[in-house]
């Protein structure tokens, strides 16, 4: 190499060199830049996230406790399959007493008169026709998971009556839906206190025609 070139080459190595000492520094700071923002972000300690389980686990010790008393069954509840149909017919609504799955002595008459409605439809077309009871609780007190089981409790109170006259137990489904389905009053749910709620705690009774 002519001796005349050497200094262009040796600046254009150095200008080389210094370019790629750059872009290595660029992405240290750039990848130190990455890790720093992840570092910011807060991440829930343990103690900050088991308050939604403890919470969980007393609604759930409750309503075992009530199990284990006696105050409420541990049937599994039943739903109905999309492709059943239903129709109310003339069935009465029979109401109960708040936190209360017994049937009043002035329901009496309305059970008595959906035993018979039950018995009417059931005759001659007992392979087509089943029932449900719709149980209803209102959302007055308790929890969510102690109105299911209350609302469960109501429809096998008539369902028991149905079964007590002489209609099989297998016609008859439990429909639980705690206070899930309130009534509508002039197009809205009707809500309030424990009386103002009484027409909330009721059973339903419905046809299926499968």
């Amino acid at each position: 190499m002519k001796s005349q070139y050497l200094p262009l080459v040796l600046l254009c190595c150095a200008l080389a060199f210094l370019a790629g000492c750059g872009k290595d520094k660029s992405k240290k700071d750039t990848k130190k830049g990455k890790q720093e923002t992840f570092t910011q972000i807060d991440i829930p300690t343990t103690d900050e996230g088991t308050f939604l389980f403890d919470d969980l686990n007393s609604e759930f010790n409750k309503l075992s406790d009530n199990i284990d008393s006696g105050a409420v069954s541990t049937e599994d509840f039943t739903w109905l399959e999309e492709d059943e149909v239903l129709k109310g017919e003339e069935f009465d609504i029979v109401h109960f007493d708040f936190d209360k799955s017994n049937i009043r002595a002035d329901q009496e008459p309305l059970v008595e008169h959906n035993i018979a409605i039950a018995k009417e439809l059931l005759d001659g077309n007992d392979d087509e026709i089943n029932f449900a009871v719709y149980g209803h609780a209102c959302s007055s007190a308790g929890s969510a998971a102690y109105n299911l089981a209350l609302s469960e409790q109501r429809a096998k109170a008539e369902r028991d009556r149905f079964v007590a006259a002489g209609i099989p137990k297998e016609k008859i489904k439990i429909v639980a839906q705690g206070s899930e389905v309130p009534v509508i009053v002039d197009g809205k749910p009707l809500t309030g206190d424990r009386v103002a709620q009484a027409p909330n705690r009721r059973d339903e009774v419905r046809v299926i025609y499968s």
